[in-house]
């Protein structure tokens, strides 16, 4: 499954913090995310899996205006 822009994910290591995907990298290797902390990382592609659950998906995006507050 391809993971793009404003995708949410979350690290395979890691299924509690969720991240939205800011970009992708021109090789398509890295992901550029932010968290509800305002935090921004980036991330290796194969260390992250994208979040499918409908319910999540949702809830998360109820949210996203928090994404950018701080």
């Amino acid at each position: 499954m391809k993971i793009k822009f404003e995708d949410w994910v979350c690290l395979k290591s890691d299924h509690t913090k969720e991240y939205n995907v800011r970009g992708v990298s021109n090789s398509g290797c890295f992901l550029d995310c932010i968290t509800f902390g305002g935090e921004r990382d980036t991330f290796k592609i194969e260390n992250i899996e994208l979040i499918t659950d409908k319910d999540r998906i949702d809830y998360l995006e109820s949210r996203k205006d928090e994404l950018f507050r701080s």
